[in-house]
């Protein structure tokens, strides 16, 4: 959940990302440079946070008190179909991890 946390904060300061960028007194790595720049980048990083929205929700309501059995089945199928129509989010994320040595 934190990292969930942390990458929807990031994409909630986007334009005040871009915006420093302006700044003449900025100092950043180029590298960084170019991922804040990057619609793509953001595009991805939204893509990602909604999957795992899905998971946070789910083990939410599985974490509550009420028996949300039927409610469960659907976001099982709903994180199920997700998965099955955005192969990407996995493979991008493990070309990811193996690009920083990760794996």
């Amino acid at each position: 959940m934190l990292v969930f946390k942390c990458l929807d904060h990031i994409l909630k300061t986007k334009i005040a990302m871009k915006a420093l960028l302006n700044e003449e007194n900025i100092v950043l790595n180029q590298e960084i440079k170019n991922y804040i720049i990057d619609n793509n980048f953001w595009e991805k990083l939204k893509v990602f946070c909604d999957f795992l929205e899905l998971f946070i929700n789910f083990i939410q309501k599985l974490e509550g008190n009420k028996n949300y059995l039927l409610l469960d089945l659907v976001i099982i199928r709903k994180i199920e179909s997700k998965i099955t129509l955005n192969e990407k989010i996995l493979s991008d994320l493990i070309s990811y991890s193996i690009e920083k040595g990760k794996f």
